[in-house]
């Protein structure tokens, strides 16, 4: 019998320090905590308020509370209204997008002209007139574009542009080429010359395809974009 008092009294004392051991872990747990609270605090930055002293501490902390209530309340629904604007501008984005049917629309090239290189224009009479840029589309504009029918027009004065009326084929051999056009082509040509920049007043002058020739007489030699005027 004594033996198991004296066995009962070690089991007792064992479970005395089994309570002390969680009692002391605890205790380090609830020192930890603390500590870690404590530094946290010492971490924040101050906050300043304002107190009124007309009333008490109670009644100053109140009203800071009630302050900090309303102004999470307010970031609350600031919160709510703008994920409903978001959820709302893309509910709208979607249904525009649905909405939209893009077209491709394909457009032909159209063929550019031979005579679109050149300063042109069509006359009064609907026919083309075509004049070189500088000297080098002057000659190109006799050799390769100047037909029988056609009509060379020039300024009266050197550096010119050389300009060409093309004779429709919707007018009659018989007919010639209204004197409208031929006057056109005349204010046409002198536009493009060098007296015009230099506001000097010239006139112009015309003749007919086949008195053009590049063949320079003996002895003479003729210039890119300088033609023979015979008869």
């Amino acid at each position: 019998d004594d033996d198991d008092d004296e066995n009962g009294d070690n089991d007792n004392d064992d479970d005395d320090d089994h309570h002390h051991n969680d009692d002391d872990e605890q205790d380090r747990h609830a020192l930890v905590e603390l500590n870690a609270r404590e530094d946290t605090a010492l971490d924040r930055k101050p906050i300043l308020v304002t107190l009124d002293l007309d009333k008490s501490a109670q009644a100053n902390i109140r009203q800071l509370y009630e302050a900090r209530r309303a102004a999470a309340a307010k970031h609350e629904r600031t919160e709510k209204a703008t994920a409903q604007a978001l959820r709302s501008a893309e509910r709208h984005a979607q249904a525009s997008m649905a909405n939209v049917q893009i077209k491709a629309e394909v457009t032909a090239l159209r063929k550019r002209h031979w005579f679109e290189k050149f300063h042109w224009f069509v006359s009064s009479d609907g026919i083309i007139v075509v004049a070189g840029k500088e000297a080098q589309q002057n000659e190109q504009l006799v050799r390769r574009y100047l037909r029988k029918d056609d009509v060379f027009v020039h300024g009266d004065m050197h550096g010119a542009a050389t300009c060409v009326v093309r004779w429709p084929s919707s007018l009659p051999a018989t007919e010639p080429i209204p004197p409208a056009t031929i006057d056109q082509a005349g204010a046409f040509a002198a536009c493009h010359s060098s007296a015009w920049a230099a506001k000097i007043v010239h006139g112009s002058w015309w003749v007919h395809a086949d008195q053009v020739s590049k063949q320079a007489p003996a002895g003479e030699f003729l210039s890119t974009g300088g033609f023979m005027i015979r008869g």
